[in-house]
C-alpha cells in the first residue's frame, strides 16, 4: 500500500512536467524605487545670524522635495546612546511586498534647530553669475 502511494505520488507531482515540460517560472517581483525630486526654491531672503560670536550673512528659503517614484521613502532609525548619532536604514520593497534594508546615512541631533538633520541629504551651492 505505502508503494502505491509513493507511485501515485511521483505520477501526481513528476509526471505532468515531464509530459508537458518545465513549469513556467513565476514572474520574479521587482523593486519599487523612491524617486525624490526637488521643486524651485521660493521665499529667497536675505538675513543675519550669529554663530560663533561672529555675524554672517545667509540665504534662506523654503524647499520642497517630493517623490516621484513608485516605491515608499522607508527611513528607519538605529540609535545610538554612545555617539549620539542614529544610523539611518532605507527599506526597498517588492511588488510582493518583500524589501531589503540597506544603511544609507545617519540622522544627526541638532541642538540649536531642536531636530534631527539627515546627514548628507541634499546641498545647497550658491554661485556666482560668473562661476
Amino acid at each position: 500500500m505505502q508503494r502505491f502511494l509513493l507511485w501515485m505520488l511521483v505520477a501526481t507531482l513528476v509526471l505532468p512536467s515531464l509530459l508537458i515540460g518545465k513549469p513556467l517560472p513565476a514572474s520574479a517581483a521587482e523593486s519599487e524605487y523612491p524617486n525624490l525630486r526637488t521643486l524651485p526654491p521660493t521665499d529667497l531672503r536675505f538675513d543675519s545670524v550669529v554663530i560663533g560670536g561672529t555675524t554672517h550673512h545667509v540665504l534662506r528659503f523654503l524647499n520642497v522635495v517630493w517623490n516621484g517614484g513608485d516605491g515608499a521613502l522607508d527611513l528607519r532609525g538605529v540609535s545610538s546612546f554612545v555617539s549620539k548619532r542614529t544610523k539611518v536604514y532605507q527599506s526597498i520593497y517588492d511588488t510582493s511586498g518583500a524589501y531589503m534594508s540597506r544603511n544609507v546615512g545617519e540622522f544627526v541631533f541638532h541642538p540649536e534647530h531642536d531636530h534631527f538633520h539627515f546627514e548628507g541629504f541634499s546641498d545647497f551651492e550658491l554661485w556666482t553669475k560668473a562661476g
